[in-house]
């Protein structure tokens, strides 16, 4: 049996079913839009945007937490490099305080008068 539908306007072959049940309609045109309100539609469109803004809103989370670690990270070596550096130049004062008091100790008072013989001593 041939019929015309009126909405595509085609020419679709229907199967003959028995009494009291409905046609089934076999031709299909891909630009028909009568999919889109279907329940099974809307469920797969949902979850569809849901797995979408989820993987989206824990990108977000992951990058900005991500980047809270490496900000923390620098802060922390930045410090450790200051404490290190200062710790250094602890010791370097601590060295020069032991040498210079090493010195005082060996030198005779008459030489801190004479700026040659001072001068002399030190050297050596």
């Amino acid at each position: 049996m041939m019929v015309r539908t009126r909405a595509t306007n085609l020419r679709c072959r229907t199967a003959a079913l028995p009494p009291g049940m409905l046609r089934y309609n076999r031709c299909q045109r891909q630009t028909d839009m009568n999919w889109i309100p279907t329940l099974k539609f809307k469920i797969v469109a949902r979850a569809f945007a849901t797995g979408v803004l989820s993987a989206v809103g824990t990108a977000q989370l992951m990058l900005r937490t991500t980047q809270a670690d490496i900000e923390t990270l620098r802060l922390e070596s930045g410090a450790n490099t200051l404490q290190g550096t200062a710790a250094m130049l602890a010791n370097k004062l601590n060295f020069l305080q032991i040498a210079l008091t090493a010195v005082t100790h060996t030198t005779a008072p008459a030489m801190w008068q004479d700026p040659a013989a001072l001068e002399h001593h030190l050297r050596q």
